[in-house]
C-alpha cells in the first residue's frame, strides 16, 4: 500500500510469459494431456447442472480422463465431487484419497489443503470407516487452517466411536 509514485513497480511483461509456455510443446511431450483437458471440461460442466444425470455423466468422463493420465490429482477430486453428488461415499472416499496421494501440496493453498481433507473425512465417516475419518479430520484440526466445521465433523466422528470425552 505504500508504493511510492516515484518509483514504480517494474512492469510485468505479458507478451514474455506467454512466450515461456507453448501449447505446441506441452501436447509433444505429453499427447494425452489435450484430450484429458477436453473430459476435464465436459465433466465440470455436467457436474455444474448440479443433476442426477450430470454427476453420473461427469464420473463417466472423469473415468476416461483418470486412464488417460492417472497420476493427475484434479481429476480424482472432480469425481470425488460428483460422488458426493451422488451420495456415494465409499467411491467418494476412494476419489479423495487419490488426490491427496497425488496432490502436490505446494500448489495448494492452506484453505484448499483443509476443504480437500474436510471432504476426505466427510465421505470416510459417511461410508463407515471412522477410524479413518477420525484420523484425517485430526490431521486437518492441527494444521491451524482448520474451520469450526472440521473440528464438529470431527467432534461427531468421535461421537460415532463412542469416545465421548475425546469428542467434547
Amino acid at each position: 500500500w505504500a508504493q511510492s509514485k516515484r518509483y514504480p513497480p517494474e512492469p510485468v511483461d505479458k507478451d514474455k510469459e506467454k512466450a515461456g509456455q507453448s501449447k505446441l510443446w506441452d501436447a509433444a511431450t505429453n499427447p494425452q494431456r489435450t484430450p484429458y483437458g477436453k473430459l476435464m471440461f465436459e465433466a465440470e460442466q455436467s457436474l455444474g447442472e448440479r443433476t442426477t444425470d450430470g454427476a453420473q455423466e461427469a464420473v463417466k468422463r472423469l473415468d476416461e480422463a483418470i486412464k488417460l493420465l492417472p497420476e493427475e490429482p484434479k481429476a480424482y477430486r472432480i469425481r470425488g465431487d460428483a460422488n458426493m453428488a451422488l451420495k456415494d461415499w465409499a467411491r467418494c472416499s476412494v476419489d479423495y484419497h487419490g488426490a491427496w496421494t497425488r496432490v502436490s501440496r505446494d500448489n495448494l493453498t492452506p484453505p484448499q489443503i483443509a476443504d480437500l481433507r474436510r471432504k476426505l473425512g466427510l465421505c470416510q465417516a459417511r461410508s463407515g470407516k471412522l477410524a479413518d475419518a477420525e484420523r484425517t479430520l485430526a490431521e486437518a484440526a492441527v494444521t491451524g487452517s482448520a474451520s469450526g466445521e472440521i473440528w464438529m465433523r470431527l467432534g461427531e466422528v468421535r461421537i460415532a466411536m463412542g469416545k465421548l470425552e475425546e469428542a467434547i
